[in-house]
């Protein structure tokens, strides 16, 4: 199976990931800094904040698979499509 070719330029996939990986950073540190356990987030609403990247789910399944696949940096709630970070994410 061969993966479908992307409308997004190299630079731009660092945009995206750079902004995911950025946000989640920032929900993580609210849930240390409160003493809980990192929350599952929902991938879908950070991405729907980003602006000027034309299809959501074309970015938010990008932004999972390099984050998740390719750095190791997340990873996915067995049961739904959240996602935290994983040590290395951290």
């Amino acid at each position: 199976m061969t993966a479908e070719p992307s409308e997004y330029e190299s630079h731009e996939f660092e945009v995206i990931l750079n902004y995911v990986h950025h946000a989640l950073c920032n929900l993580d540190k609210k849930d240390r800094k409160k003493g809980r356990k990192p929350k599952w987030q929902s991938l879908e609403d950070i991405v729907k904040q980003m602006k000027g990247f034309g299809i959501t789910l074309e970015v938010w399944y990008l932004a999972e698979y390099m984050l998740q696949e390719e750095r190791g940096l997340i990873e996915r709630h067995p049961k739904d499509f959240r996602v935290r970070l994983t040590k290395e994410g951290r």
